[in-house]
């Protein structure tokens, strides 16, 4: 009977074992422990305060979408490592049930190419170091980041070393990009730093070596140090006014850039209590022209060193610290522009410690309006005045950043896109398109149309009046072109075109062709054509606009 009982007891506390081991393994609400790790399907968790954090990955991969579940238990965080170093996975969507992303999260997955984050108000854990927080670190492969609005921060070291990364849009909810968030994202092409920006930390695009356009909105407050540093495709930089704080090799090592405008009245430029140390633009060594803002105060001795290509430099009447002197030295010989003191000219009013400096240094020194163009005379040419007037308005562009061309040629798209920016770039939708050479793709799409449809540009027509479906988009623009599409540019915004002189006192008003003959006499009444200076003048109506008449002519028009 003993034999039998023990028996029976060693067969129940069986049964109970087995129960235990699949309770455990079903881990129902009552058993769990926050110490061991739960196998449910693709995903290890553990129990976090009736919840399920995803601590690990074991499926096969692909595109995934984290599950709102695990075993009962709502998912709502993804736990620090959870997927680190998996090389199978290529896309994933991170719903808004995920309310934590731990650091390391997917960091190393080298297939990884699109991510999705849905809730906008997810939280990027770490521990106190910001370098903690390595969402994507290494994700070699990735690609395409969707982020939701309502996100307020880029977490630092974020994308460090995505080196495929080249689609990225920054939400307008972000106020800061952290350290070093994109460091070495080396295919990253284009930025836009939307006006909710107010800080970019250190190092937070620096070694994104293809980084070619970054743009920053009003609002933006604080660059710190070395935030685009060794950008090395960088051209071109315009820091708004809004800027106050410019850090210690902000924009050093970009052997690119070419043209910067630093527009903030009341800048500081940092670095370490030694002055020397705000080495803001070091070893930018392209760099041509450079525009300070009224209220800047001092120019530090080394913000230039390396740059032997820097010929144009605006310094206002405000500043009184140049390198090592100021102001109210007798003596100011300094060595702020020893690299480029041949080649250099300086901007500035008369009288101004700016023209003591450029004297006492050897350094050719001008009153004239500053342009960031270094192909257009101070003096001695017709359209200086008009080049700066179109360019501040925003109606032409240079060839890049220091460079205008103004012998060079004009296309009928290009003065298609110029008409259009006159008249604030209005929608299309809904409007035709009746040329065939007038690509979606194009970047004058949209101005070609627009023209179009306000009877602005008719195309090319044959012979015997049928029309050949062409505008012509590459052809030079010829100055009688130019005037027929300017005077029904002017007759379409209501402006009074009755105004009207005869051609004969040009020598070559026959060749004027009969479409253009109102428009050329509207123009030769209203000065915006003049003719050439020859004897007796000519009008040349098949000669090609150059961009500088083209330029000429707009302010005559506008003014």
């Amino acid at each position: 009977m003993k034999s039998i009982g023990k028996k029976m007891l060693a067969w129940v506390l069986s049964i109970l074992l087995i129960a235990g081991c699949c309770l455990v393994a079903g881990a129902p609400k009552d058993t769990v422990s926050a110490a061991e790790t739960y196998p449910s399907g693709d995903y290890e968790y553990q129990f976090e305060d009736g919840c399920a954090p995803i601590t690990g990955y074991v499926g096969n991969g692909g595109v995934i979408e984290i599950p709102v579940s695990l075993d009962g238990y709502p998912v709502t965080k993804i736990g620090s490592s959870a997927f680190q170093s998996n090389r199978n996975i290529f896309g994933v969507t991170i719903p808004d049930h995920i309310v934590f992303l731990g650091a390391h999260a997917f960091a190393d997955c080298t297939s990884l190419f699109t991510v999705s984050i849905e809730n906008g108000s997810i939280v990027f854990g770490g521990e106190a170091s910001f370098n903690t927080k390595r969402t994507f670190q290494g994700c070699t492969s990735l690609q395409t980041v969707e982020l939701p609005e309502g996100i307020t921060s880029i977490p630092s070291l974020m994308f460090i070393g995505c080196t495929s990364l080249n689609n990225f849009e920054i939400p307008e909810t972000v106020t800061v990009i952290e350290h070093n968030a994109f460091y070495s994202c080396e295919n990253l092409s284009n930025i836009t730093i939307p006006k909710s920006v107010k800080t970019i930390e250190s190092g937070a695009f620096g070694g994104c070596v293809n980084l070619q356009t970054a743009t920053f909105q009003p609002g933006l407050q604080t660059i710190e140090a070395g935030a685009f540093q060794n950008c090395r495709s960088l051209k071109n930089i315009q820091i708004p006014n809004t800027v106050v704080f410019l850090g210690d090799h902000a924009f050093a090592d970009c052997v690119s850039l070419c043209a910067a405008s630093i527009e903030s009245e009341s800048i500081v430029f940092g670095g370490e209590a030694s002055f020397n140390t705000k080495r803001t633009f070091q070893g930018c060594t392209s760099l041509q022209s450079v525009e300070f803002a009224e209220g800047t105060t001092a120019i530090g001795e080394i913000m230039f060193r390396d740059c032997v290509s820097l010929t144009k430099i605006a310094i206002p009447s405000s500043v009184i610290k140049i390198g090592n002197v100021q102001s109210s030295h007798v003596d100011i010989t300094d060595s702020t522009f020893g690299d480029c003191k041949d080649t250099l000219i300086i901007y500035g009013q008369k009288g101004s410690f700016a023209e003591r400096y450029a004297n006492a240094n050897g350094i050719r020194f001008s009153t004239a309006e500053y342009t960031p163009y270094v192909d257009v005379a101070d003096s001695g040419v017709y359209y200086r005045d008009a080049v700066g007037f179109v360019s501040d308005k925003g109606l032409m562009t240079g060839l890049n950043p220091t460079t205008f061309a103004p012998a060079e040629n004009l296309s009928r798209a290009q003065f298609a896109v110029i008409l259009y920016r006159m008249k604030g770039s209005p929608s299309t939708a809904g409007m035709n398109n009746p040329f065939g050479d007038n690509q979606p793709s194009s970047f004058y799409y949209d101005a070609v149309i627009w023209c179009n449809n306000a009877g602005i540009i008719t195309g090319y027509y044959n012979a015997d009046g049928s029309f050949t479906g062409r505008f012509g988009p590459s052809d030079n623009i010829s100055r009688e072109q130019l005037a027929t599409m300017l005077f029904r540019y002017a007759n379409y915004v209501g402006n009074d075109t009755s105004a009207a002189t005869s051609l004969n006192r040009f020598g070559d008003a026959a060749m004027v062709s009969s479409y253009a003959v109102d428009a050329l006499e509207w123009a030769a009444a209203e000065g915006i054509v003049s003719g050439r200076q020859t004897t007796p003048p000519t009008i040349a109506p098949l000669d090609n606009a150059s961009r500088a008449d083209v330029a000429v002519m707009l302010q005559r028009y506008l003014v």
